[in-house]
């Protein structure tokens, strides 16, 4: 069970910053990304990637970063959530889940990125 209640938004997820260098791994609720839009430096990002594509606790160099992007689903800077929409339905789950707690969020394109 999540911090909030709810189920986790992510499970196994790794955690950068936006020099590829590696910060953790875990599950994450809503109420996390929250609170690191909340606490989280101005200039700073938070990169979330998903499961099957974070390399462990590795600095990731710029062609491991940008293989990295491939698979980023959540980019957290101060006071901001952004989804990255890669395409696809299986990701409207994430959308829904984030809607429910009323979570303020953007949806980015990764070319954005």
């Amino acid at each position: 069970m999540a911090p909030d209640g709810g189920g986790f938004i992510l499970q196994n997820a790794g955690w950068y910053n936006q020099s590829g260098e590696f910060i953790g791994w875990g599950d994450l609720a809503v109420s996390n990304l929250v609170r690191i839009a909340a606490e989280i430096e101005n200039g700073e990002e938070f990169l979330i990637v998903e499961e099957s594509v974070w390399r462990g606790s590795v600095r990731l160099e710029d062609q491991d970063l940008a293989f990295a992007k491939a698979g980023l689903v959540f980019r957290i800077t101060s006071g901001k959530i952004e989804f990255v929409d890669p395409g696809g339905c299986r990701w409207e789950t994430y959308l829904r889940i984030l809607w429910e707690r009323k979570a303020a969020f953007g949806v980015i394109n990764r070319d954005e990125l």
